[in-house]
């Protein structure tokens, strides 16, 4: 009797599957929405680190050539370095992908960064910091 029992138990029950796929789904759902909010976070991180290595770069430049007698702007696109940023940069960082114009006050577009170096010796980055949320 026994061996006939121990033949036909090969293989799951319907009920034993179903089981297991609601305990996967239950953890898909508790895992799906913190990942969304982590990659939110460290774009967030990733875009207030270059801010401050744009900062950075800036006091550099200021450190070297003293403070600029007129506003002075630096991006990405800017034709003529001369006293840019290329002395002070490896690259120009990018906008980390995952944030949009929303996550930012008072901007429009968010396709690259800018720096401006004013004749007071203030140092803006463009879009700037974002407070953690």
């Amino acid at each position: 009797m026994f061996r006939r029992i121990k033949k036909n138990n090969q293989g799951f029950t319907l009920i034993e599957l179903v089981v297991v796929i609601a305990i996967l789904g239950i953890l898909a759902t508790v895992a799906v929405p913190k990942f969304g909010s982590i990659r939110k976070k460290t774009a967030i991180t990733a875009h207030n680190v270059n801010v401050r290595t744009l900062t950075a770069a800036a006091n550099l430049y200021i450190t070297d050539n003293g403070v600029p007698s007129s506003d002075l702007k630096w991006n990405k696109d800017k034709k003529d370095d001369t006293d840019g940023w290329k002395n002070y940069l490896q690259d120009w960082p990018k906008i980390p992908k995952g944030l949009t114009v929303d996550d930012f006050k008072d901007v429009e577009s968010i396709s690259n960064y800018e720096v401006t170096i004013g004749k007071d010796g203030t140092i803006t980055v463009n879009p700037g910091e974002i407070p953690e949320q």
